[in-house]
């Protein structure tokens, strides 16, 4: 569920507020580690409102990069560093990013991560900080051994305000904090997606399927990076234990990363050839044909947060098998709008697939149901106007600014509940 504190709904309906920056535009300190898709829709956003956006990254990656003309960019080259011992690379890093932000002197912070932006920004000493931990920064990072956990309770406590994508991360990160965080502190929505961009296009669907020469097979997709953590081994074992039955079946995975050559050597091996197809790293209006392409979605997941590209499947009309990932649990229901299954488990997947790919009714029953799904909880407008109300909230609470903050759009007011 969405949790929204009810005093944000009215924040920008009363501008009767004195405030000291009254009719100034507010400068944002954007920090994350890679310059990726969903950054883009970020300082495009941020653009989109008329905030003074500074964007502070340290690792390059293929992305539309035609924001960085109209935002205030600084790129930190960590290659700079790679011959140096560890201790002094870092301690570097942290005094060059820590006097970036001191010499913005932004507003508000807007960082990504826990256990290196988010220490940066805290050891920056400026304040209000908003941070949105990644799901592997609270899920397993801060619990890697007990200076790690240190390390990352010192953060959460000494932010602002948090946003994190699902209930479990709320959780934990309050029993991180010990107390010391607020459960009205942390807000939980997912960052969403472009609902125009990520929808079911079936002139798209029959022109791929033709290309690929699988229009009348049954498409599984799979649009993870190729990390352990997800597990593809998994689903590629699945696969093979699935065409045994049901040869008409074929295998979509999307994506790049280091165990392409390994998973591709699996398959193989597992004498799937011509089943499954590597289409590598593509750009997002590729992602939306091969989506378009599917019929049903899979992750095999070890660990997440809410996943960006599960909603972007069940916003194109797919069902789903996904891992029992207390975070999947949020957004799929064993049975109503897809099929769970245990982690690590390839029978268990394999099961649950077979019950999809015999069953086209139930298919395009689950992918309708996600579809609505998507549009109700997943749009990225709706949740980024959530996120700008998190920072007139920090902002006011320090008598900083009143709304309206931002010169070129007005998300409007909405009634207080």
């Amino acid at each position: 569920m969405i949790t929204v504190p009810g005093t944000f709904a009215n924040l920008f309906c009363d501008i009767s507020q004195p405030a000291s920056k009254i009719g100034q535009t507010m400068r944002i300190v954007f920090m994350a580690g890679g310059f990726s898709t969903t950054n883009v829709l970020f300082l495009n956003k941020f653009l989109q409102y008329g905030l003074d956006a500074h964007f502070v990254y340290t690792r390059m990656s293929p992305a539309d990069f035609e924001v960085l003309k109209s935002v205030n960019t600084t790129w930190i080259d960590l290659s700079r560093f790679k011959y140096l011992p560890k201790l002094l690379r870092w301690l570097i890093f942290g005094y060059e990013t820590i006097s970036i932000i001191k010499k913005i002197k932004p507003d508000v912070i807007l960082t990504q991560g826990i256990q290196v932006h988010g220490l940066f920004s805290v050891l920056s000493g400026i304040r209000p900080i908003l941070l949105m931990p990644w799901g592997s920064d609270w899920a397993i990072v801060a619990h890697k051994n007990s200076a790690m956990r240190l390390l990352s309770r010192y953060v959460v406590n000494h932010v602002d305000l948090v946003q994190i994508d699902c209930e479990v991360g709320k959780r934990t990160i309050l029993e991180l904090s010990q107390g010391k965080v607020k459960p009205e502190d942390i807000l939980v929505f997912p960052q969403g997606i472009e609902l125009d961009v990520f929808k079911p296009k079936a002139e798209i669907r029959k022109s791929l399927r033709d290309q690929l020469e699988w229009n009348d097979k049954k498409v599984l997709i799979m649009t993870r990076q190729l990390k352990p953590i997800y597990g593809i081994d998994i689903f590629l074992k699945a696969v093979a234990q699935i065409i045994k039955e049901v040869p008409d079946v074929r295998a979509l995975i999307v994506g790049d990363g280091p165990l392409e050559l390994e998973l591709k050597n699996l398959a193989s091996s597992l004498g799937l050839g011509k089943f499954v197809r590597f289409t590598g790293r593509v750009d997002r209006q590729e992602l939306v044909k091969y989506l378009n392409a599917g019929d049903i979605y899979v992750s095999t997941s070890y660990s997440d947060g809410t996943s960006l590209c599960l909603l972007e499947a069940m916003a194109v009309g797919l069902s789903a098998v996904v891992t029992d990932v207390p975070a999947n649990l949020e957004w799929i229901e064993n049975g109503y709008n897809g099929f769970v299954a245990r982690r690590g488990f390839t029978d268990d997947v394999a099961e649950a697939l077979q019950k999809l790919v015999n069953n086209s009714s139930l298919c395009r029953t689950f992918g309708d149901r996600n579809l609505t799904i998507a549009k109700e909880r997943a749009d990225w407008d709706k949740n980024f106007d959530k996120m700008l109300r998190m920072f007139e909230h920090v902002l006011q609470r320090d008598n900083r600014f009143a709304a309206p903050w931002f010169p070129h759009e007005n998300p409007g007011c909405g009634p207080s509940s």
